[in-house]
């Protein structure tokens, strides 16, 4: 089960390419609509209610353990269709609908 997030909260970006990191902006940007504040930051800079991070970088999978040790929410993009574990995954050219998505719902 999923809890909804907050109006307002902090996602932390880690080992994001340009072209998926720019979908999780304009994603962020998108959910204004719905009256939800989304501030993203890198990771590490400041406590985040949720992480998003490509598995298949070093930063990635580094902040993905950290996010799993502290029990925060993180959205795992991935290159395979791999769904194992605990936390959301996305492919990792998601689109900006699927990182909509998947931040509602956290």
């Amino acid at each position: 089960m999923t809890l909804p997030l907050p109006s307002d909260f902090t996602v932390a970006m880690a080992g994001l390419e340009l072209l998926p990191a720019t979908r999780l902006k304009v994603a962020c940007s998108l959910l204004a609509a719905d009256r939800l504040t989304v501030r993203l930051i890198e990771w590490g800079a400041e406590p985040a209610t949720l992480l998003v991070a490509d598995e298949t970088s070093d930063a990635g999978r580094t902040a993905i353990q950290s996010a799993r040790k502290a029990r925060l929410p993180a959205i795992r993009l991935i290159a395979a269709n791999d769904s194992s574990g605990t936390m959301h995954v996305l492919p990792r050219l998601a689109t900006v609908r699927e990182f909509a998505d998947a931040l509602r719902f956290g």
